[in-house]
Protein backbone atom coordinates (compact mmCIF):
# COMPACT_ATOMS: atom_id res chain seq x y z
CA UNK A 1 0.00 0.00 0.00
CA UNK A 2 1.98 3.25 -1.02
CA UNK A 3 1.94 6.11 1.10
CA UNK A 4 3.56 9.32 0.80
CA UNK A 5 4.44 11.74 2.84
CA UNK A 6 6.40 15.47 1.95
CA UNK A 7 7.05 18.64 3.37
CA UNK A 8 9.13 21.61 2.31
CA UNK A 9 9.45 24.84 3.54
CA UNK A 10 7.76 27.09 1.22
CA UNK A 11 9.25 30.01 2.08
CA UNK A 12 6.48 32.53 1.29
CA UNK A 13 3.87 34.29 2.57
CA UNK A 14 1.02 32.55 3.62
CA UNK A 15 -1.23 34.42 0.93
CA UNK A 16 1.86 33.24 -1.75
CA UNK A 17 1.73 29.81 -0.70
CA UNK A 18 -2.05 29.32 -0.64
CA UNK A 19 -2.38 30.82 -4.13
CA UNK A 20 0.45 28.50 -5.19
CA UNK A 21 -1.41 25.38 -3.65
CA UNK A 22 -4.21 26.25 -5.71
CA UNK A 23 -1.87 26.55 -8.66
CA UNK A 24 -0.54 23.03 -7.76
CA UNK A 25 -4.18 21.20 -7.56
CA UNK A 26 -5.13 23.10 -10.71
CA UNK A 27 -2.08 22.08 -12.57
CA UNK A 28 -2.93 18.31 -11.24
CA UNK A 29 -6.44 18.40 -12.43
CA UNK A 30 -5.45 19.55 -15.69
CA UNK A 31 -3.15 16.43 -16.11
CA UNK A 32 -4.96 13.84 -13.90
CA UNK A 33 -8.49 14.86 -13.91
CA UNK A 34 -10.34 11.44 -15.75
CA UNK A 35 -8.71 10.13 -11.66
CA UNK A 36 -9.85 12.71 -9.50
CA UNK A 37 -13.58 12.24 -8.35
CA UNK A 38 -13.90 15.26 -6.06
CA UNK A 39 -11.83 18.01 -3.94
CA UNK A 40 -12.49 19.42 -0.85
CA UNK A 41 -11.11 22.50 0.38
CA UNK A 42 -10.94 24.46 3.74
CA UNK A 43 -13.04 27.07 4.72
CA UNK A 44 -9.39 29.11 5.06
CA UNK A 45 -8.07 27.36 1.48
CA UNK A 46 -4.84 26.53 3.34
CA UNK A 47 -5.78 22.94 2.86
CA UNK A 48 -7.57 20.14 0.03
CA UNK A 49 -8.02 17.35 0.18
CA UNK A 50 -7.97 15.17 -3.22
CA UNK A 51 -10.20 12.30 -3.82
CA UNK A 52 -9.87 9.97 -6.76
CA UNK A 53 -10.17 6.30 -7.81
CA UNK A 54 -8.10 4.53 -5.35
CA UNK A 55 -6.41 7.20 -3.81
CA UNK A 56 -6.72 10.15 -1.27
CA UNK A 57 -4.17 12.97 -1.16
CA UNK A 58 -4.04 15.62 1.77
CA UNK A 59 -2.50 18.35 1.06
CA UNK A 60 -1.86 21.53 3.82
CA UNK A 61 0.06 24.73 4.04
CA UNK A 62 0.74 26.64 7.42
CA UNK A 63 2.98 29.45 7.59
CA UNK A 64 6.39 28.39 6.85
CA UNK A 65 5.97 24.77 5.15
CA UNK A 66 3.65 22.65 2.81
CA UNK A 67 2.64 19.31 4.12
CA UNK A 68 1.47 16.54 1.63
CA UNK A 69 0.37 13.03 2.77
CA UNK A 70 -1.67 10.66 0.67
CA UNK A 71 -2.57 6.94 0.39
CA UNK A 72 -2.85 5.32 -2.93
CA UNK A 73 -3.35 1.78 -2.43
CA UNK A 74 -5.59 0.46 -5.57
CA UNK A 75 -3.84 2.58 -7.88
CA UNK A 76 -0.22 0.78 -7.20
CA UNK A 77 2.81 0.98 -8.92
CA UNK A 78 1.48 1.22 -12.91
CA UNK A 79 -0.59 4.31 -11.74
CA UNK A 80 0.84 5.52 -8.65
CA UNK A 81 4.16 6.33 -9.70
CA UNK A 82 3.09 8.71 -12.86
CA UNK A 83 0.55 10.49 -10.35
CA UNK A 84 3.18 10.73 -7.85
CA UNK A 85 6.00 11.80 -10.53
CA UNK A 86 3.48 14.15 -12.04
CA UNK A 87 1.99 15.72 -8.26
CA UNK A 88 5.59 16.19 -7.34
CA UNK A 89 6.69 17.54 -10.68
CA UNK A 90 3.94 20.14 -9.97
CA UNK A 91 4.94 21.13 -6.48
CA UNK A 92 8.71 21.35 -7.90
CA UNK A 93 7.01 23.99 -10.68
CA UNK A 94 4.60 25.97 -8.57
CA UNK A 95 6.79 26.41 -5.33
CA UNK A 96 10.44 26.16 -6.91
CA UNK A 97 11.71 23.53 -4.58
CA UNK A 98 13.63 20.25 -5.84
CA UNK A 99 11.78 17.46 -4.27
CA UNK A 100 13.39 14.27 -3.26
Amino acid sequence: MPLISLSLKHGRTLEDARARLETTLADVNAKFGMMITRTEWSADRNQAKVYGRGFEIDMRIDATDLHVTGDIPLLGKLLGQPFLKGLKGSLERTFQKRLT
